[in-house]
């Protein structure tokens, strides 16, 4: 079959009505490729012509602006591939699917709407940045609007709908820096909630590690010049984090070695002790997760790590050390010690995994006394 009769048929066929396009819709998503979209002659193949591209285009954007909640999606996943293949249709059409997409962040919609609708338009602009014009013209205006929705429409209760929000937050900040600024407080208003912990598993994995990689990414916020010393506070802040939930924990006053200019905005822990110890181990484990996300957004420039103080951390984590027995002490606080002591070693071993991978050569003084604590 002929590519243009391949894009005909499906015009003709499974997208002959708002019904039919939404049941085929995998099939053709799965179907469409770069020939199919060709106008240059391929062998004995014909290039499509013109005529049946304009009748393409022209049904995504009907399928896009029905009253139909399927067939929008239908036709805002069909505009994501079509962009994907064509990016000279992607950027002749981007400022029309934004128009259309982008309010839909703001209404009553099934939450694959939501999601369609957010791939589409990180999609475009990621893919057009490149373009001065276009940059200066659409994106500069528009992508902080995308983010007030986004931040908006985080609180709804879909699990995969936060992570793509949190994934697609961190890919605007890296590209759009500069138009986020002002938006700094305003995404980290919903990054220290996910990372504070909780005495409940009421987010995902996969949430935190998304979330962790976006406060990680913050530092861009500062510019080329502030990002570098932007991401030590960041880490910083981190290992002074650690401390705190070690002193709880372990019912021992530590004191980081290091003092964060800006240090997270947690809220307190809780003042029931078993609630206390839930979310400050939960803490813990979301700021292991931060390390491996700060070691991954590399800097802009070279910066100074604290390794001799990440490795003793590291050291007093692996060690899982008890406070000593007294008469005094609280027998139910010790017991809460007892049992979290095994997670801390946990959490050691994540941790010196994590150096051992970012740092490489850096660790090799503190080497053997990492190796002997296991």
């Amino acid at each position: 079959m002929e590519q243009e009769d391949t894009l005909e048929s499906i015009l003709n066929l499974q997208l002959s009505s708002e019904t039919l396009t939404v049941l085929y819709l995998p099939s053709i998503l799965s179907l469409l490729s770069p020939e199919h979209f060709s106008t240059e002659p391929n062998g004995a193949k014909q290039g499509v012509s013109p005529s049946h591209i304009n009748k393409w285009m022209n049904r995504i954007m009907s399928l896009m602006q029905s009253k139909d909640a399927g067939a929008r999606w239908a036709g805002i996943c069909l505009a994501r591939k079509t962009g994907h293949i064509r990016r000279d249709l992607l950027v002749e059409y981007a400022q029309r699917w934004i128009n259309l997409t982008l309010p839909l962040l703001s209404k009553t919609e099934p939450p694959p709407v939501w999601k369609a609708s957010i791939d589409l338009l990180v999609y475009i602009f990621m893919n057009t940045s490149h373009l001065a014009d276009f940059r200066r013209q659409v994106s500069t205006p528009t992508v902080p609007k995308l983010t007030t929705a986004l931040l908006d429409l985080f609180p709804k209760p879909d699990p995969s709908l936060k992570i793509l929000i949190i994934s697609s937050l961190s890919k605007l900040v890296t590209r759009f820096p500069t138009l986020h600024r002002a938006l700094g407080p305003n995404i980290l208003g919903i990054v220290y909630p996910v990372l504070s912990g909780a005495s409940t598993s009421s987010h995902s994995s996969e949430l935190i590690r998304s979330t962790a990689y976006l406060l990680a990414s913050m530092h861009h916020l500062d510019g080329k010049p502030g990002a570098p010393l932007a991401w030590r506070n960041t880490l910083d802040a981190t290992i002074a984090e650690v401390w705190k939930c070690i002193s709880h924990l372990q019912g021992q006053v530590y004191v980081s070695p290091i003092s964060p200019k800006k240090p997270f905005g947690f809220p307190s822990l809780p003042s029931d002790p078993l609630m206390s110890y839930q979310v400050a181990l939960d803490r813990l484990h979301n700021l292991i997760v931060i390390f491996e996300a700060l070691f991954s957004a590399n800097p802009t420039r070279s910066v100074l790590v604290p390794v001799s103080d990440l490795a003793q951390l590291t050291l007093h984590l692996l060690r899982g050390d008890l406070p000593p027995s007294s008469s005094q002490v609280d027998l139910t606080l010790l017991q809460l010690q007892r049992q979290v002591a095994p997670k801390l070693m946990e959490e050691g071993e994540y941790l010196a995994a994590t150096l051992a991978y970012s740092l490489r050569q850096n660790l090799t003084p503190h080497a053997t006394s990492l190796v002997s604590s296991f």
